[in-house]
């Protein structure tokens, strides 16, 4: 006779009459909600399938968890490659604008294309003598 196994269906038998049950059904389900009408074998599968769920929802929590972090990583990872984008775009217009500063036509002479701001005045100061030259030296 397994004593513990009866003291625990008295219990549960108890607990019903407390709750106003007189029927030998309410009983019987009360009986068979506590798990107390099963063979040992299936109170022990039962236990072992919820030892297993308890097992796999904490599993599934963990994952739930490093799932968020990696979310948070995966977010701050664009966040900064945006950023950097944002950076490179800034750059590459600034570097485009200074080669812009030398771009010339090729057709042009680069020695007085690069000068011209300087030439001018030597200019002024030989375009006398150039017209001379050009005239004969007749004035």
């Amino acid at each position: 006779m397994n004593t513990k196994l009866i003291s625990t269906a008295e219990g549960v038998i108890a607990a019903a009459m407390q709750q106003g049950k007189t029927l030998p059904i309410n009983f019987v389900i009360a009986l068979e909600s506590a798990q107390l009408l099963q063979s040992p074998e299936t109170a022990a599968e039962h236990e072992r399938v919820r030892a297993e769920r308890d097992s796999l929802r904490e599993q599934r929590a963990q994952l739930a968890e490093k799932n968020a972090l990696l979310q948070a990583e995966l977010e701050a990872a664009r966040d900064d490659r945006e950023r950097d984008v944002r950076t490179l775009t800034r750059e590459l217009s600034a570097a485009q604008a200074r080669l812009a500063e030398y771009e010339r036509p090729a057709d042009e002479d680069p020695i007085a294309y690069v000068l011209t701001p300087a030439a001018d005045g030597i200019t002024r100061c030989i375009a006398p003598t150039q017209a001379l030259a050009e005239t004969g030296g007749d004035r």
